[in-house]
């Protein structure tokens, strides 16, 4: 039977140790320790320290010394990764795909009505997947944070785009264990914004299917809130 996190993807996601590790202790051939488990247990997207404290819980019901041991190592995890939520990379990294595949688009001159609102729309779904994971977290933010995170779940509400320097504090919260794809992330999202900014000021220009420019739509929260003809 094939197990899933046998596969190398797991020795790439968490690099403490090797796949042949990994799966020695997966298969029982190799005692669970505590450190193996808090890198497994980040390989497999699992952030906050209430699910991380949960998985030592449960260990230290089969070993009490190796659960004493993983609360010796959250209690020495950096601050600023205190506060990064579970995290469900495979959406991530398909919003990710949205977000930098509307991004072509506008560099390839190609706008349309669809095309802001593809962008609009996975901006949103990415801003959302990140601040839901801290959320979930459960961890008090420090002032000037709190009020980043509810300036940015303010702004999303009122479908403004948010101040990217509030939405830069935040990005680093929410995945602090994958500095690559953080930094692919955060630039997705500054592109995305200053384009839809862009869009809301009227600065850009849409083509029709004949090559005719038209005028751009309103800012989509003057549509949601446009009366209904009777």
């Amino acid at each position: 039977m094939h197990v899933p996190w046998l596969d190398p993807t797991l020795a790439r996601e968490a690099p403490g140790y090797s796949h042949v590790t990994y799966g020695a202790v997966l298969r029982g051939a190799r005692p669970l320790k505590a450190k193996i488990l808090y890198q497994i247990l980040l390989g497999c997207g699992v952030y906050s320290l209430r699910s991380q404290e949960a998985w030592f819980h449960l260990l230290s019901s089969f070993s009490w010394r190796e659960g004493v041991e993983g609360g010796k190592l959250l209690a020495r995890v950096d601050r600023p990764q205190r506060y990064a939520g579970d995290l469900d990379l495979k959406m991530l990294k398909t919003i990710l795909e949205r977000l930098e595949r509307s991004r072509g688009l506008f560099a390839a001159d190609i706008v349309s009505h669809d095309s802001i609102n593809a962008l609009r729309t996975a901006y949103e779904d990415m801003l959302a997947l990140l601040l839901s994971s801290l959320q979930r977290s459960h961890v008090q933010l420090p002032p000037k944070l709190g009020y980043a995170f509810n300036r940015v779940v303010g702004e999303l509400r009122n479908s403004s785009v948010p101040n990217p320097a509030a939405i830069a504090a935040l990005v680093p919260l929410a995945m602090p264990f994958h500095p690559r794809l953080r930094t692919r992330v955060v630039m997705a999202l500054k592109n995305a914004g200053e384009l839809l900014r862009r869009a809301e000021a009227g600065e850009l220009n849409i083509r029709g299917a004949a090559g005719v420019r038209l005028p751009l739509p309103p800012p989509l929260h003057a549509q949601r809130t446009a009366p209904t003809a009777s």
